[in-house]
């Protein structure tokens, strides 16, 4: 948009925003903080001096808290101190995050710029701080700033001085200016208030999810139906006749390796090489329903291993690469997944190929996310995932999943997480978890009725997302409009509204 032909008549300029800013106490225009090697922990005391975090610079709110501590053997550098007023930008890393601004309305003392992020004001005689604001979180300042930035990734872009300089602004006189903020605000008040209602609603819906994710694991949600069905086979029963045929179907393999070898068993004692599955500590566990039992992923899965660690080729066409980022929401992502050669597929050993009916589950990052292998998906796993594998085991793979994805499980998962700032799950930890086995019968009321329910708080979720990506384009729409200048062509002045 040629901001300098539509608001000329206007009494609008369009100029470079170095041509707008006040010099600071140092005679600069433009301040870079400093990055020292500082402590993990945050300051939070008005006495400590802290470095800010780039998340404390969020979209037109500054958020004082997210800083680190600055340690003790390290001298502090006032002129980079934050002080209300200011005006900040981060000028370094992730697209989405390169170029983010924020107003200063209140902070605390002793708080310090870091190297990834920009201070600076705005002459009071010629611009509103709140009005440059505003403009710095517009799409047309953004799109223009996303133009400025250098890098050879998407994860790691900055913003230089020399370019941010060049950014125009559109000056609409000093008194349109006020007008314009105090429209803004209170189009963006009713914005917020709408967004903080449909935030409350998916976060009920959260907890919705976990409380009937609880019920159906504990056997609440089939209460009735087990009043109704009391002659069915125990759980107990179910989980013997796994291991039993796990057992034999080791001996087998291990007779078939002998009688390849040429040789066979003088004894038994070659038996006692078989590995015992863990049980699960029932001492701290809750007691199941009726003819329900407790076992673990040791006992039900054949094995609970991770794929491939080293670099696999990447092709065009080829064989989906499953990584930890694509399993969320107890489904797959095989669309953005990393193509390798079918020959190096090939040359993979069966772990690292996961079959239909295995389940997924991330172990580095975000763990604990899991989904089940659906048919015809020949993919490999890199060493963020585990599989768990299922073959040949009765139990419904919903079932299994409404356990992982339940308190129960992931609770668990938390509390043996490993690892600062990237968690890991252990894969040995995780195989001596408990699960609850339902009788197969009420396996299958259990996940027809959580089916019933999930499907509902999904539908919901999903209108709350949408209305929250609605409340974003408008608000875009309002400060695109606020910054056109023909709102006040013709002497109107008033702001559209959101109705």
């Amino acid at each position: 948009m040629n901001f300098a032909v539509e608001n000329q008549l206007a009494g609008w300029e369009y100029v470079r925003i170095d041509e707008i800013l006040q010099p600071l106490e140092d005679g600069k225009i433009i301040h870079q903080g400093w990055s020292p090697r500082c402590e993990k922990e945050p300051s939070t005391s008005d006495d400590q001096w802290g470095v800010l975090k780039t998340t404390a610079i969020q979209a037109g709110a500054f958020q004082p808290q997210h800083n680190k501590l600055l340690p003790d053997h390290l001298d502090p550098r006032a002129r980079i101190e934050v002080h209300v007023g200011d005006v900040l930008l981060t000028c370094a890393g992730p697209r989405t995050r390169c170029g983010v601004a924020c107003m200063v309305r209140s902070t605390r003392p002793r708080l310090m710029l870091s190297g990834k992020m920009y201070r600076f004001r705005p002459d009071p005689e010629r611009v509103d701080p709140r009005y440059l604001e505003a403009f710095l979180l517009s799409s047309e300042a953004w799109n223009a700033i996303d133009l400025m930035k250098t890098g050879g990734s998407e994860s790691g872009l900055n913003l230089t001085h020399g370019r941010f300089r060049e950014l125009m602004v559109p000056v609409a006189p000093l008194e349109d200016q006020k007008r314009i903020v105090a429209d803004i605000e209170k189009q963006f008040s009713r914005l917020d208030q709408t967004v903080a209602s449909l935030k409350r609603v998916k976060a009920n819906l959260k907890r919705y999810r976990a409380a009937v994710l609880k019920a159906a694991v504990e056997g609440k949600l089939t209460e009735e139906w087990r009043k109704q069905n009391p002659d069915v086979e125990p759980a107990s029963k179910l989980v013997e006749r796994i291991l039993a045929e796990r057992r034999t179907k080791w001996e087998e393999a291990e007779l078939a390796k002998m009688k390849a070898k040429g040789k066979s068993p003088n004894s038994d004692k070659w038996r006692e090489r078989y590995k015992v599955p863990s049980r699960p500590d029932t001492s701290a566990l809750s007691a199941l329903p009726v003819n329900w039992a407790w076992s673990t992923w040791d006992e039900i899965s054949t094995w609970v291993t991770y794929g491939f660690t080293r670099p696999m080729e990447h092709v065009q066409t080829g064989v989906p690469i499953v990584t930890a980022k694509h399993v969320a929401k107890g489904r797959i992502d095989f669309v953005n997944t990393h193509k390798t050669p079918v020959t190096a597929y090939e040359n993979l050993s069966e772990k690292d190929r996961p079959q239909c009916g295995d389940i997924l589950i991330t172990k580095d990052g975000t763990i604990g996310r899991a989904a089940v292998v659906p048919e015809h998906s020949g993919f490999c796993i890199n060493q963020s995932v585990a599989v768990i594998w299922l073959r040949n085991c009765p139990l419904s793979r919903q079932f299994l999943l409404a356990v992982i994805q339940s308190g129960l499980t992931q609770g668990p998962i938390a509390e043996r997480a490993r690892g600062v700032a990237i968690k890991h799950l252990s894969i040995t930890d995780f195989a001596k978890l408990p699960v609850p086995v339902a009788p197969l019968e009420e396996q299958s009321v259990v996940t027809q009725s959580l089916d019933a329910q999930l499907s509902i708080v999904e539908e919901v979720e999903n209108e709350a997302t949408s209305e929250l990506l609605r409340c974003s384009r408008l608000r875009q729409s309002i400060l695109s409009l606020a910054f056109s200048g023909r709102r006040f062509a013709g002497g109107d002045k008033r702001m559209g509204t959101t109705d």
